[in-house]
Parts: structure tokens; sequence; C-alpha cells
């Protein structure tokens, strides 16, 4: 065979140059190799402060959730910031991003649709008016400490120290301003000593009263409770015991569930209570009950003390089961 009748391409290649070019890739130069070295330390070193970050946030989230520390920070900004301006400032942002972060993932972790928005936002409100109810009804119980000691002079809390925070950043207005309403509380409410013990036994009444109901609302609490009494162990006795063994086998076995049992009784003791001291300090009779035979009609009517009494042995529960409805919504729409 010819040389000229051999294909083309398919001859001697022994004095052609080979082209290594798609069987060697180019040698790195050392800029590239600087840069590849210099991507990988930055990929390291961030992976580290990531895996350093999230230690601290773990550690600092099992000491305390993410809200306390926002808290916490803003009164140690508000401190700071007496000395060190800027720095006080600096410490005052940081929680209040942990504030906003911590509202934020409540709203994802348990807000995740239109209805739980809806259901978080009414038990909001009735929180709200919980605390205009309590506010009505416990001026009976202040009436009722001044009453009893009159010579006792006004209770001047002044601003609860709302000025100490005056330097806060953001926060700091925030707690001033719940601090000057929590002292015109006090001063509407116009407290004694002996008026604000009578709140305070107010606060004991009105949790009698609905504490039975508020441990049957969380589903949370329900299964505590239920695992709680399973895990009790109770003792065995037989017959042939004696009747003190056996009756305090009795009142072993029974702890918790006379326990539960008891705050009924409670609840109706505490009705009884409340009842009786709004109708005794809190006439519903302009004058009070000694002009009961000159009542004509509801001219003489005290609706300040009805609606006041009212609130304290009906609305109130209300309010708090409408709360405890709208935490259901919460609880039925949301994640959890």
């Amino acid at each position: 065979m010819t040389a000229a009748s051999r294909a083309p391409g398919s001859g001697n290649r022994r004095g052609s140059t080979p082209n290594n070019s798609s069987q060697h890739p180019p040698a790195e130069t050392p800029q590239t190799n600087h840069q590849s070295t210099t991507e990988s330390s930055y990929r390291t070193y961030t992976r580290k402060a990531k895996g350093h970050a999230d230690k601290v946030y773990t550690y600092a989230t099992k000491a305390a959730p993410l809200w306390v520390w926002g808290i916490v920070f803003a009164i140690v900004g508000g401190i700071v910031s007496m000395q060190v301006g800027w720095l006080g400032d600096l410490i005052g942002w940081l929680g209040l991003i942990c504030l906003v972060i911590s509202a934020w993932r409540f709203l994802t972790n348990s807000l995740v649709n239109t209805w739980a928005v809806i259901a978080s936002f009414m038990s909001l409100v009735a929180l709200i008016v919980l605390g205009m109810l309590f506010f009505q009804s416990a001026h009976i119980y202040a009436s009722a400490g001044r009453a009893i000691a009159p010579e006792s002079g006004l209770i001047n809390l002044h601003n609860l120290g709302a000025e100490i925070f005056k330097g806060f950043p953001i926060l700091g207005w925030l707690v001033g301003l719940s601090l000057r309403g929590l002292a015109g509380v006090v001063r509407g409410l116009e407290l004694t000593a002996f008026g604000l013990l009578g709140v305070m036994i107010y606060v004991i009444i009105q949790s009698g009263e609905v504490m039975p109901v508020i441990l049957k609302a969380s589903p949370e609490t329900l299964q505590r409770l239920i695992k709680t009494l399973q895990k009790f162990k109770k003792v065995e006795v037989s017959n042939n015991e004696s009747a003190t063994v056996r009756e305090l086998a009795s009142i072993h076995n029974n702890y918790y569930e006379s326990l539960i049992d008891a705050l009924g009784w409670w609840r109706c003791i505490c009705y009884a209570v409340d009842f009786v001291v709004c109708l005794w300090f809190a006439p519903w009779i302009v004058g009070g009950w000694s002009n009961f035979d000159q009542m004509a009609g509801w001219e003489n009517a005290n609706w300040p003390n009805i609606i006041r009494g009212l609130i304290s042995v009906v609305f109130f529960e209300v309010a708090v089961r409408l709360w405890i409805i709208a935490r259901k919504g919460v609880y039925l729409f949301g994640k959890k």
C-alpha cells in the first residue's frame, strides 16, 4: 500500500508532536494554589467559629431562655450606660435583639397560620381584660382594708423608681412606662397598709376560685398530673391489718387525689368568702344596707359596687375561661 492510499491521519505519527493537553491538566500556578489554601482556611475558620457560637448559644439557652437574656442585657445596658454611654447602648440593643429573636421564634414555632395568630391575639386581649377586671374588683378589698384600719395612711410609691430607667435604650422607656402604670394603679386603689393586705387576700381568693379551672386548661399540665398519679406507688394492705394501718394506707394512697379534691372544696369556700366580702364592704345601695327600707326602685342603687361585686364573683372567672378557650385555639392551630 502506497503512502498516498493511506487514510488521512492514519500515517506514521512518530514525527508529530503529541497533544497532551487533554491528558494532563495545566500545572497550578503559585497564585492559584495560594488562593485555594486561603479559601480552605477561611472555610475551616468559619466552621470552627460557627461551632463555638453554637456551643455558647446552647449553654446560654440551657441556663435561661433567650428572652430572659434579653431582659438581663437591657438591665445591664442601662447600668453601664451611666458610665460608658456607647457600651450601654450596645448592650441594650443586644438585649432588644434577643427579645426580637425570641418573639420571632415563638411566632414561627407556634403561630403557623392565620387562625393561630387570631387565637393568640384573643388570648392577649383576654389577659388585658383580666387585668382591668382585677383592678376594678380589687377596689372592694382595698376599701375593706381602709375600713378596718381607717387611721392607716396611704402608701406613696411615687413612680416605683421609673426614673432609674431613663438612660436605658428603648427597653428602659418600656420598663419605665410599665412602672409608672403600676404606680398609677396603686394610687387608683388608694392603698393603705391594710388595703394592701386586703388586695393580697383578694389574690389568694381569686386564685382559689380559678385554680381548678386553670389546672385543666393545659394539655402539658394534664399530662404531668396523669404521669405523677401513675408513678405514685400505692400501699397494699390486707383486711387483717389494724384499722389504724388501713386508715394510714388510705391516706397515703389518696395523697394526690385528696389535694385535687381539696381544690374543689377550697373553690367553694373562696366563692363564699368573696360573696360575703362584696356584700359587706361594697353594698349595692347608696349609703349602705341600712338604707334598704328607703330604697324606691333603682335610683338608690350603687352601680359601681354592683358591677365590681359581679366582676369579683362571676365575670373574672368568665374572663379566665375565655382566655383558656383562646389558648386552646393556639394549641389546636399551632404546631404544638
